[in-house]
């Protein structure tokens, strides 16, 4: 990993923090310059990452040895990158929904950009990225060393299709609150049968973390899986029957589906406002 690269993030919010979190955990030693608009936000991001460059505009002109990660709101973005001044370095664009098209009309033209959407358990190391580029305009070096940046917080995939990237959205960009959804309901399940939160926190928390493990060792099919702890007419029998009467995987498929469309809806959205 060159160490005379300078990576920029335009934008310091939640998920652009996630990312220099995960880099610096790596990568303690890179130079890291956040261009944050918001004084509070900047003044936490300075206490907190002593280590990194924040600034509250961006006026250094970006060489190709730089990379620069677009961490703005989606309306906000081509507003963002109007005046800045940049000679053809690798952009990384987290922003959801904006096509590189868009992106790069905004960019007076500059065409070596890659798409990125992750999830937020990169925080933890353990995030989910999917990653989109034209291969005609970014280099393979360009994509290893992105992997490399990245690979120690989670895993990742390129899909062939940027439109590809409205259905990683749908399962691994939003997928942290469906899981989320669902510990929070079988928590509260727990406390209903008279558990106390602290117990019910600790058999959810395990019962998910262990669950994935398993699936991670496991040759079988998730589907194979549960029906290894579901006994005919037994405990676990009663309550899958219950979710199948009531077409949980079919809400689960709607869910998801609904998250995919508003994805392409955004999209054609802030391609008609370019």
């Amino acid at each position: 990993m060159k160490s005379n690269r300078v990576i920029y993030f335009l934008g310091g919010g939640n998920m652009a923090e996630a990312i220099i979190k995960a880099i610096q955990h790596s990568y303690s030693s890179l130079n890291i310059i956040v261009i944050e608009k918001s004084a509070d936000r900047r003044e936490y991001l300075k206490k907190t990452y002593p280590s990194v460059t924040i600034k509250s505009v961006l006026t250094d002109p970006l060489c190709s040895e730089d990379v620069l990660f677009i961490a703005v709101k989606p309306q906000d973005t081509l507003k963002a990158v109007k005046d800045l001044e940049l000679k053809s370095p690798l952009v990384v664009s987290m922003v959801a929904g904006l096509p590189i098209t868009a992106l790069s009309q905004g960019l007076n033209g500059l065409q070596r950009i890659i798409r990125m959407m992750p999830n937020t358990p990169v925080s933890a190391l353990e995030g989910m990225y999917g990653f989109y580029a034209n291969e005609h305009q970014v280099s393979s070096d360009d994509k290893e060393w992105l992997e490399n940046l990245l690979t120690n917080s989670g895993q990742f995939i390129w899909v062939e299709k940027e439109d590809d990237l409205h259905y990683v959205t749908a399962i691994s960009g939003s997928g942290p609150a469906y899981v989320f959804y669902f510990m929070n309901a079988l928590f509260e399940a727990a406390k209903h049968l008279g558990l106390d939160d602290q117990a019910s926190k600790l058999l959810v928390e395990q019962t998910v973390l262990g669950g994935v493990k398993l699936a991670q060792s496991s040759f079988f099919s998730f589907q194979e899986l549960q029906e290894k702890v579901t006994s005919p007419r037994g405990t676990t029998y009663e309550a899958i029957k219950v979710f199948d009467s009531h077409d949980l995987k079919e809400i689960i498929l709607r869910g998801v589906v609904a998250c995919a469309n508003r994805s392409k809806e955004l999209s054609s959205e802030l391609e008609l406002v370019t």
